[in-house]
């Protein structure tokens, strides 16, 4: 129960007939004519100063320890949900952090590239831009934000009549400026028709709330005054940003209760109506000042942890659970997209939180404000019942990609030149669609002035300054070989790496000076078609043979070819044919593994270069092996009784299953249909990828690498993005197949796992797991030792368990399995 000296006598029932929205908001993007009927409500929770070592969850499933403290509410929707492991916010740094979820937009492009937006600071947002509250409510939505704005705004200059733009903190401007009223530019003015705001969160100044652009009196007798040490209720409250003004009855310690019970009547007033509903809940917590209530709904929270730090987590999670609670009771949990994220990563916090042995960036190095990874890898995940299924995913995301996310999911097109740097994650989050990966990551840390420029796994991080007009290099990692950034393996002065550094920071600045989008442009309406998903202007995707051959020419040359003692596979890309041509037969059928040739030709010149071949189709050798008796088929295309999640699709198994049983040693038999992607280049990531993983640990790629040649010096040469170890057949990460045995997309191909797990005394690992691989009746990996995992299992990143799932991961690719089946050894 809240306190008595809070005010609750204006309801949310009167203040949702009060509809006042900016007409720059309203018609600027085309929305979607859809009723409630199967529509989700989305709840977006963003937290703040949260690291990840701060959710018992990450600790516990990823760092493999036990935590200091608990967090169940948030461990409770983590567990329903796909968790990225390469989760990040926007920045490493609160203000600019949120402009970008609001807008879908990198902070340099607005009118303060390196923030902050105080209480009285222009806003960043220009009449006619498309926000975070705007694509969901031109949807249909009812939107509503709750929490902490950061994003400036307009107040009454008294003096004037014009719009105060002086400072906000330690300064007495009683008399100057008019707190009673919000004239504009809050969260009502960009796209929510509801708002309970904290201009500043909890670390001020100002320290007030708003309701609907109307002060908020903390208490029956509260006024607005310049707080200070001496008439502050409580004093600890100013310690962070120091003096100012603000309401006469604030009280840090009571704001996660207030915040969330207006949360809570938001969406009891809104479950169950015509119209979804879209909530922001902005939490202050964990920032600074560490101000802790004494209990929270009956549970303790005033040192009932080792550090003030984390009590203000417990009022996190309490927050959480009267969300969650709520949405249970009025019977929309299960239609509601949840998604959960942090401004930033986690504080460096005080010597008693240390002590304790938690640690907040959950094993990465560096904390809030830092280009390290600790400074922006966040708690991100997304939970939405019996439509994203729940795991573990490595797939890089910001928490900027929300825009375009909930735009694809609502049905809003973003206009062109808007929301840059917000990618599409709704393909990757439900196996629908087509999912596009971003090609590189640029983003910005906090006060120092750094930037970084992240391509593939390499990661070069940039001193700049306030001017923008210097960039040095001062930091290069290889995040697949030193994901903690170890200081002896920044490679930023190795003689080997120059040219490295010095193109990285070539792209970098070419990308900045232009101004170009950083993120595919995704399709405006997304219907699939039931074989190929082919919107608009987006690259086209099969996931039939039939369909292909009818639609798309080039689909008559894909294949496998020979002419006597010489062989050649035929790879469709990038509007060209691809060739490979072997000397005694094909990969596994005669190859002599000599060099192999390699031509690129056009398309009316493909037809010419086969006279005299004959195209052959091995895939009918190997498919549909029978199960043995002692065998546990696990999918034979009725049904999903082995399964703890995942979903069938005209008889077949799409990627992102898992299984309810935990395995320890077995073999493992299952066969895989690669969906054909002839418009991406050579072995990228988006055509197919997929991947099969053994006790959720160990993962054999799945992809399309079809005619693609191992040999070190063509790899880098032909057009090609990612290390072999990640094409089809490898395990990801420790070492790639012996041969390239991946048949042509659209053909039925088998793989045979005989794995061992690795053996443990306690904690201790005593034995590596090892692994045997046969694909299309080929040895590809012959008792390889696995000296640890390979990541983005549910399992956890390169964790080692002894028993444990066997799962097929799901990268947004509509990759398709049929007769699995598993002998225990």
């Amino acid at each position: 129960m809240n306190p008595p000296y809070f005010a609750f006598a204006v309801r949310l029932i009167v203040c949702f007939t009060v509809c006042i929205v900016g007409d720059h908001v309203s018609g600027h993007v085309a929305a979607a004519e859809a009723s409630n009927q199967g529509r989700p409500n989305i709840v977006l929770i963003m937290a703040d100063d949260l690291g990840l070592g701060d959710v018992s969850h990450h600790v516990r499933t990823q760092m493999k320890k036990e935590p200091v403290i608990e967090t169940p509410a948030i461990d409770s929707i983590a567990r329903e949900s796909l968790w990225f492991t390469d989760g990040h916010s926007a920045t490493a740094l609160c203000s600019p952090t949120r402009y970008c979820v609001m807008s879908g937009n990198n902070n340099y492009r607005s009118n303060a590239p390196w923030g902050v937006w105080g209480t009285f600071r222009e806003t960043a947002f220009k009449k006619g831009d498309v926000t975070l509250g705007s694509v969901v409510k031109d949807a249909g939505y009812f939107t509503g934000f709750i929490g902490k704005w950061h994003l400036g705004g307009d107040f009454r200059d008294l003096s004037n009549g014009g719009i105060y733009r002086a400072n906000d903190r330690n300064e007495d401007i009683t008399g100057t400026v008019d707190l009673t009223k919000w004239i504009a530019n809050g969260p009502r003015d960009w796209g929510f028709d509801y708002d309970f705001t904290l201009p500043c969160g909890i670390q001020g100044p100002i320290y007030t709330a708003y309701e609907n652009n109307s002060w908020y009196p903390m208490r029956d007798d509260s006024e607005i005054v310049f707080l200070n040490k001496n008439n502050a209720i409580h004093p600890k409250d100013l310690t962070s940003k120091g003096e100012g003004m603000g309401d006469s009855g604030w009280d840090a310690r009571e704001i996660g209760k207030l915040i969330s019970s207006k949360a809570v009547d938001f969406i009891e007033a809104n479950a169950g109506k015509d119209k979804p509903f879209f909530l922001y809940y902005c939490s202050p917590m964990c920032h600074v000042p560490h101000c802790p209530p004494a209990e929270f709904d009956g549970k303790k929270i005033e040192g009932a942890t080792p550090s003030r730090h984390l009590d203000m987590v417990l009022d996190l999670d309490q927050q959480v659970n009267r969300i969650i609670k709520t949405l249970k009771a009025k019977g929309v949990y299960d239609n509601t997209l949840i998604v959960f994220t942090s401004d930033n990563g986690g504080l460096a916090v005080d010597k008693a939180t240390r002590a304790s042995g938690h640690r907040v960036s959950g094993g990465y190095a560096g904390s809030k404000n830092s280009p390290l990874e600790g400074g922006h890898r966040t708690p991100f995940f997304a939970v939405w019942k019996d439509h994203i299924a729940p795991g573990v995913t490595d797939e890089p995301a910001l928490n900027q990609d929300m825009l375009a996310t909930f735009a694809a999911l609502v049905g809003t097109k973003v206009p062109d030149g808007q929301a840059l740097d917000s990618n599409n994650l709704l393909p990757l989050w439900t196996g629908e669609g087509q999912f596009k990966q971003r090609d590189f990551i640029v983003q910005q840390a906090g006060s120092g002035k750094e930037v970084y420029y992240r391509k593939g796994t390499w990661k070069l991080i940039l001193q700049s300054n306030l001017q923008l007009s210097k960039f040095d290099p001062i930091a290069l990692f290889n995040l697949a070989d030193n994901p903690r950034e170890a200081k002896q393996f920044n490679f930023v002065k190795s003689p080997e790496h120059k040219t490295r550094v010095e193109q990285m920071r070539k792209d970098y600045l070419e990308i900045l000076n232009s101004r170009v989008r950083t993120t595919p442009r995704s399709a405006d309406v997304v219907t699939p078609h039931a074989n190929v998903i082919k919107p608009e202007g987006d690259t086209p995707v099969w996931t039939d043979a039939k369909t292909a051959a009818q639609e798309f020419s080039g689909f008559a040359f894909l294949g496998e070819y020979v002419r006597g003692d010489e062989a050649m596979q035929v790879v469709p890309c990038e509007g060209q044919f691809y060739l490979s041509i072997y000397q005694g037969g094909l990969p596994g059928d005669g190859w002599n593994r000599g060099v192999i040739g390699h031509e690129w030709l056009d398309a009316d010149a493909i037809a010419e270069r086969l006279q005299g071949y004959v195209k052959v189709d091995r895939s009918s050798e190997f498919e549909f092996t029978a199960p043995p008796r002692d065998a546990i088929v696990l999918f034979d295309g009725s049904g999903m009784e082995h399964w703890a999640f995942g979903k069938i699709k005209d008889g077949l198994l799409q990627a992102g299953a898992k299984t309810k049983r935990e395995f320890q040693d077995f073999q493992l038999h299952y066969e895989c249909l690669i969906p054909l992607k002839p418009e991406l280049p050579l072995a990228h990531p988006g055509r197919g990828n997929s991947g099969v993983f053994a006790v959720g640990a160990y993962e054999v790629q799945v992809c399309d690498t079809f005619g693609v040649d191992f040999s070190p010096e063509r790899w880098k040469i032909d057009r090609v993005l990612k290390h072999p170890d990640t094409w089809c057949g490898g395990i990801y990460g420790i070492r790639a197949a012996d041969i390239n045995m991946c048949l042509p997309p659209l053909t039925w191909q088998t793989f045979a796992i005989d794995f061992t797990a690795a053996r443990f005394d306690g904690d201790k690992k005593v034995t590596d797991a090892k692994m045997t691989v046969h694909q299309n009746g080929v040895l590809i990996h012959d008792d390889v030792t696995l000296p640890e995992g390979t990541g983005g299992g549910p399992s956890g990143p390169r964790a080692e368990v002894p028993r444990g799932p066997i799962y097929f991961q799901s990268h947004g690719n509509p990759v398709q399995y049929r007769n699995v089946w598993v002998v225990e050894k």
